[in-house]
């Protein structure tokens, strides 16, 4: 049985100087996170995250898994590979803080691939998939470095969607793939929305603006359930929160901090808002929901989140894409009530996939 995961996440050029080299050199981590636990001794594998080639079996980019144990019959070979389907020019990749998963992302597509490594460490299996790193971050591109953070992985990138010029941002995911942080370096990011997501037991805030100027950013139609702590931050810049439902955040206490040019309406909260909050629904409870125990967010036909909400002009539809409103005027959140909707309850004890 595998005793270590390796802390190194060479490329290909790299793998053949490991193999072909007789030279030994004595490695360290010092390019790691502090926030991980330091491996010592002998590493079992190396994980080579490698980018697809036309002609060459089916083309993709791949994690590949090499035998790093001397005397072992696998050292030095290929244990094990996993497609993610495409070309997504693999770059770089990251450990989580606990060392279980493994972030990989492509420089071309800015999609990013979270690895299971601990399970079987000779055999890595994806558990996620995180398609949408443009639209979350609003119109980060490039996923380029991933550096772990106490339960988040942070994410350097290249340049932005608008004129792809060198001025990028920090991104920060939890370690589940929620998003929650956007950091513009020196210029504003404009006209991002952030919409119709469900966000349980997120261990910091869900979403976050942190000192960067914000232009134009949205925050609609989300249900938060459980943040460990303030759920939405926001420390500058323009910013609409609209239609949100938050529950039980932060222990109760206040449910946001905002300051900057903030429009916030038509929002439902447990505790305090945490500043203006116009027509909007306090003291929100458990029972405005069909089962927060079983994580099904969905409104039974007696909630107060029903007709409470806004119109917005840019969307239309809701976490299932059933189109708002159903009745008078929007509903709170991210689900539409709907008596033709069949809403899947989530499996019980989930685990990431």
């Amino acid at each position: 049985m595998a005793r270590d995961v390796s802390s190194w996440v060479l490329m290909s050029a790299a793998l053949a100087a490991l193999l072909l080299g007789p030279a030994v050199s004595r490695a360290d981590e010092t390019c790691m996170s502090p926030y991980m636990p330091k491996i010592t001794g002998q590493e079992d594998y190396v994980y080579v995250w490698t980018v697809g080639i036309d002609c060459l079996g089916d083309g993709s980019d791949k994690l590949v898994t090499v035998g790093a144990r001397p005397g072992s019959p696998t050292y030095g070979k290929v244990v094990s590979s996993v497609s993610v389907g495409g070309r997504h020019e693999a770059h770089h990749a990251g450990f989580t803080d606990d060392r279980r998963h493994l972030w990989a992302g492509g420089l071309d597509t800015s999609m990013i691939w979270v690895f299971d490594v601990a399970t079987d460490p000779a055999h890595p299996k994806i558990v996620k998939t995180i398609s949408t790193f443009v639209a979350d971050s609003g119109g980060v591109v490039g996923t380029h470095t991933f550096f772990a953070l106490p339960g988040r992985m942070l994410i350097t990138s290249l340049s932005n969607a608008t004129d792809l010029g060198g001025k990028t941002a920090l991104v920060e995911y939890d370690n589940d793939g929620g998003f929650f942080l956007i950091c513009p370096y020196d210029t504003p990011v404009a006209d991002f929305v952030i919409r119709d997501n469900i966000s349980v037991n997120d261990r910091t805030r869900t979403f976050q603006i942190c000192s960067g100027e914000i232009d134009n950013g949205q925050i609609y139609n989300n249900t938060i359930s459980g943040c460990q702590s303030v759920a939405i931050v926001a420390f500058s810049g323009t910013v609409t929160v609209q239609n949100n439902a938050i529950l039980n955040s932060n222990a109760g206490r206040t449910q946001t901090a905002m300051s900057g040019t903030i429009t916030s309406d038509h929002n439902a909260f447990s505790g305090t808002w945490g500043g203006t909050c116009t027509t909007c629904v306090s003291d929100l409870t458990s029972a405005a929901f069909t089962n927060v125990g079983t994580q099904n967010f969905a409104l039974p036909p007696a909630s107060v989140l029903i007709d409470k909400g806004t119109t917005i002009a840019s969307f239309s539809n809701d976490h299932l894409n059933i189109l708002r409103p159903q009745g008078p005027a929007w509903d709170v959140g991210a689900y539409e009530f709907s008596t033709g909707a069949q809403i899947p309850s989530p499996p019980q004890n989930p685990r990431l996939q």
